[in-house]
């Protein structure tokens, strides 16, 4: 995929532009999927099937200097569509929706390319650049002329800059969510790994996993972004990200679109690492994941980022060492293998981010890591496309570097929680 060229415009004067001024009307809400109930957090445009969570500025890419706006939006309807743009809060400017990025099945085998293209409603990015270094407030999509109901609108972000912070995009919480006190023992292996933000995308998980993301969220390290699944179905009654509720090959964009969204919002971060709830990268040598970034960048000063092997540690396989802590028990796994590489990327070097790969800007280029660098641990039950999950079996106890500080932390985290 080649990154978007867009041509220069020339500035325009704010004072030009007509004064515009957001209102709440009575009008029908376009914000339905028409037998189901009302979308909550994502708009809709009005008259067709194009649904849009969110708006992040960008001063860096791809038009330096100017403010662009990057839309994150499910599209059932493949149509030509205006931005539509509040300036100061009270200017109004439109240009053409640019299409930014859109999923294909890059990350995998062409062999199964229909299992994840095309799809009912496909994950994209749509880019609204306006000229020039601007305070934009509110941004709507439209396919015919700007709204001036506040309804119609998103209100723009524009990310922390955190210069040296380490992130971590963990996708999409679900309905049945992992365990809670599986959750608790991730996240504080990441905070010793030195992750400094953790952002998750909540599509409806259970009060008791509320509760744990509440009380992480108020310590500052975990951001949660409320999602749902946009656009009817016909003939699917409940849509989801579980292994029952997916729908092929719509599961895929359905759980891509957070992808895109974390690189806007985690643009500021030095690092971010994209891995799931069950995955944790873990640097052979004794170290922090910032210091093994730091040390392998002066290995490789053009680096965009590091991708790296995975191993399974299948829990059909059964317990190990019986440890009370889940990720210290199930040491059994195979060697380190290709399948499912995740990464860590630098944001400033690298154009976008997709579930197994990302894209690096000119200039800088993708690393695969030897198995002797870092390894990526995955618990999960036996791997999709695997004829058998009884491939060879390895004894790995690097996660044993943690157990008595992270013990420690656990039962302080469980006597907050009140399940001491």
């Amino acid at each position: 995929m080649s990154l978007l060229m867009v041509p220069r415009v020339d500035l325009i004067s704010v004072s030009k532009l007509p004064r515009w001024k957001l209102v709440n009307r009575n009008l029908p809400s376009p914000n339905s999927t028409t037998d189901r109930k009302p979308l909550q957090f994502f708009k809709q445009v009005r008259g067709s099937h194009v649904f849009f969570l969110s708006a992040v500025a960008n001063r860096d890419r791809p038009n330096k200097g100017d403010t662009n706006v990057i839309i994150s939006a499910m599209d059932g309807a493949g149509i030509t569509l205006t931005c539509c743009i509040i300036i100061n809060g009270d200017r109004l400017f439109s240009t053409p929706a640019q299409l930014f990025s859109e999923h294909y099945n890059i990350d995998f085998m062409p062999k199964i390319t229909q299992y994840f293209y095309p799809a009912h409603f496909a994950s994209k990015q749509f880019l609204c650049v306006v000229p020039g270094n601007r305070s934009v407030t509110n941004v709507s999509l439209t396919s015919s002329k700007c709204s001036d109901n506040v309804g119609d609108y998103v209100p723009v972000i524009y990310p922390q800059s955190v210069l040296g912070g380490l992130a971590i995009c963990a996708k999409t919480a679900f309905e049945k969510g992992p365990v809670p006190e599986r959750f608790v023992e991730w996240v504080e292996i990441q905070r010793l790994l030195g992750v400094d933000k953790i952002l998750l995308f909540n599509l409806g998980v259970p009060e008791k996993l509320e509760q744990v993301f509440r009380f992480y969220h108020n310590l500052g390290i975990l951001d949660i972004v409320p999602y749902e699944l946009p656009g009817v179905i016909q003939g699917v009654p409940v849509r989801g990200l579980s292994l029952e509720r997916q729908v092929k090959p719509q599961f895929s964009h359905d759980e891509n679109l957070p992808v895109y969204e974390c690189r806007e919002r985690l643009a500021g971060y030095t690092y971010v690492a994209g891995i799931d709830l069950d995955e944790i990268i873990l640097p052979h040598r004794n170290q922090g994941l910032k210091q093994f970034m730091e040390d392998y960048l002066k290995r490789f000063p053009d680096a965009a980022g590091f991708l790296f092997h995975v191993q399974f540690h299948v829990t059909s396989w059964g317990r190990h060492a019986h440890h009370d802590v889940f990720f210290l028990d199930y040491q059994r796994s195979t060697p380190p293998r290709w399948e499912c590489e995740k990464y860590i990327y630098l944001p400033e070097r690298t154009h976008l981010a997709h579930t197994h790969s990302f894209e690096a800007k000119p200039s800088f280029r993708s690393y695969s890591l030897s198995r002797d660098a870092a390894i990526i641990h995955h618990y999960r039950t036996c791997p999709l496309g695997w004829a058998t999950c009884f491939p060879e079996i390895i004894i790995d106890k690097e996660m044993l570097r943690f157990s008595s500080v992270l013990q420690q932390k656990l039962k302080r985290v469980h006597k907050y929680l009140g399940w001491a």
